[in-house]
């Protein structure tokens, strides 16, 4: 990756930070579980099929595994989520996050997680495409239509490739791309620009979807912004405006929701999310907004800071933005190489819930990458600077 040896950054030498990943024990329980993971996407998601030995095995791989490790104080987190989601069935996914997130943080080094997922994305991927084959599921191609007051607008030719929504092939993708992103070498980031794009502008001509076009094509400025010192140096004195993005992004969905603001451009941009939004926030009460709904799972509501805010209300909320400011804050020199998966990962969030699909775990990078960064700064320093190497 890009070569930050010229700032000289106070870290520990070389020799011990190539040893960093070798004192991770081979974990056979957190690779089991983040394997499982993919395959309860391709019975859950694929098939639509839920299966009782599957869930069973899901909650006792994360309880096993938990039960192996020594809890640190942040994990107290954990608990009034547990009786939150007696009252709330929805926190139970922000509780299933943090704790696998928090597992996986502590067993395994970043590279391997990331190789893990880059497996596991297109063994997903070539399943589809043979039960496609095979006819075990469809693959649905037509025009999506959008309508604003019985009229027809910005009608879209899309195909969901037999993932049965557009979006989600859009959302694998783009989660196969920031996961490969820190395993490349150095010598091989022209390769991986130009296969990201040639890539990218493929399944954007399949599913037309924006969200993933813009975030990519926000990853792709921001990595080539990293060749540059004088970008690098800017974008590491503005990092705390990362911070404050899903803040904003949060406050307008809600304000705009409330005041039941409507434009047809907008509603086009945003393929008619800020109606859902506005019809599902001005049903939420206060304590909805503090202990958050399970209406949140049983809508479409394609933004991952309301799934943040309306999952787990509060708790979840403060939680997430907590480890949030954590991550942005320590961004230096070495960890600046991250910013392209922050900066696209944020802007995916405004319109589809990346942050908060589980079974979509590539995705969960962010997660793991705050855990780490809270709980074992220097360990995650070391191996982002490892991987850069």
């Amino acid at each position: 990756m890009t070569n930050y040896n010229s700032y000289k950054p106070s870290i520990p030498n070389r020799q011990y930070i190539s040893n960093v990943e070798d004192t991770y024990a081979p974990d056979i329980l957190t690779i089991s579980l983040i394997v499982l993971f993919h395959v309860r996407y391709i019975f859950l998601i694929i098939l639509q099929t839920r299966t009782i030995a599957l869930d069973a095995a899901f909650y006792l791989l994360v309880l096993v595994a938990l039960g192996t490790l020594k809890l640190n104080k942040y994990c107290l987190v954990l608990v009034p989520l547990v009786f939150l989601s007696l009252l709330n069935p929805a926190a139970q996914n922000v509780f299933l996050i943090l704790a696998s997130s928090y597992i996986v943080s502590v067993k395994l080094p970043l590279r391997k997680l990331f190789k893990i997922n880059v497996i596991c994305v297109i063994c997903v991927i070539l399943s589809v495409v043979l039960m496609v084959k095979a006819g075990i599921v469809k693959e649905h191609i037509g025009t999506s239509r959008f309508y604003i007051n019985g009229m027809l607008y910005n009608p879209r030719f899309r195909s969901d490739m037999g993932f049965g929504n557009p979006n989600r092939v859009a959302i694998l993708v783009y989660s196969l791309i920031i996961n490969f992103y820190l395993l490349i070498k150095r010598n091989h980031q022209t390769i991986f620009i130009i296969a990201v794009i040639l890539v990218s502008y493929y399944i954007y001509t399949l599913t037309d979807s924006r969200t993933f076009i813009l975030s990519v094509g926000c990853f792709l400025l921001s990595f080539l912004g990293l060749r540059s010192h004088g970008i690098s140096n800017l974008l590491l004195k503005t990092r705390m405006a990362l911070f404050y993005i899903p803040i904003i992004f949060l406050i307008i969905i809600i304000y705009v929701s409330k005041i039941r603001y409507f434009d047809i451009s907008i509603e086009i941009l945003t393929s008619g999310r800020l109606g859902l939004f506005s019809d599902f926030i001005n049903h939420c009460s206060l304590k909805e907004y503090l202990l958050g709904t399970n209406l949140i799972n049983e809508r479409t509501i394609d933004s991952s800071y309301l799934h943040l805010l309306f999952s787990a209300g509060i708790i979840g909320l403060f939680s997430t933005f907590f480890l949030w400011f954590k991550l942005v804050s320590s961004l230096n020199r070495i960890t600046i190489v991250t910013y392209p998966i922050l900066i696209s990962i944020t802007l995916y969030g405004f319109a589809e819930s990346i942050w908060t699909m589980l079974l979509s775990y590539g995705n969960m990078i962010i997660w793991v990458m705050m855990i780490k960064n809270l709980i074992l700064p220097n360990e995650y320093q070391q191996e982002i600077r490892n991987l850069t190497m």
